[in-house]
């Protein structure tokens, strides 16, 4: 349903104007840090979660990412991350609605040891829903937004940025390779 709803609004929000400027939300919630970046321009999208070790998903000595994305027309196939991509798409796509905006939106995840068990998408929609009610920081520089997401996060911005297929590299892999 968060598929099917969050394309729905999708293909509306394309309509749209841009929103103004740079914004950064925030939330952690329940062993969970998120980000949600939205910049002005055409629709995109993009998801990436980072599980550290010893977390339910991730048993092994690294952080593993794990992300997909998707342009102005869409997703091909069914996204691999599964249906936490989509519960965000839809809090994502809601809240543009509702500003009868359109924006490049990025959501970024961080999953501690301290979430005990996943509670699956719910936890994902409402975390994001809930950070999309908050004030974001606004920015005139994408360069600005990055700096302040980055605040709100353990790993540094730069293993993001190169699993990010909207700001960087787009792979998606551990983190070991990089230290």
């Amino acid at each position: 349903m968060d598929d099917i709803i969050s394309a729905r609004l999708r293909e509306r929000i394309k309509t749209y104007e841009w929103i103004p400027e740079q914004r950064v939300y925030s939330l952690e919630a329940m062993g969970n840090r998120w980000v949600v970046l939205m910049s002005p321009g055409v629709w995109t999208y993009e998801s990436i979660e980072a599980w550290y070790p010893g977390t339910t998903w991730n048993p092994t000595e690294d952080v593993a990412f794990v992300g997909d994305w998707e342009g102005p027309l869409g997703r091909v196939g069914y996204a691999g991350m599964g249906g936490c991509y989509y519960a965000a798409r839809l809090a994502v796509t809601e809240a543009l609605e509702r500003e009868r905006r359109q924006a490049r939106v990025l959501v970024l995840r961080e999953i501690h040891r301290d979430q005990i068990m996943p509670l699956g998408v719910w936890l994902v929609r409402e975390s994001v829903r809930a950070a999309l009610r908050g004030r974001p920081a606004r920015f005139d520089t994408l360069e600005e937004a990055l700096e302040e997401a980055g605040r709100h996060l353990d790993l540094p911005l730069r293993f993001w940025l190169r699993v990010s297929e909207t700001l960087g590299g787009g792979r998606q892999e551990t983190l070991s390779r990089y230290l």
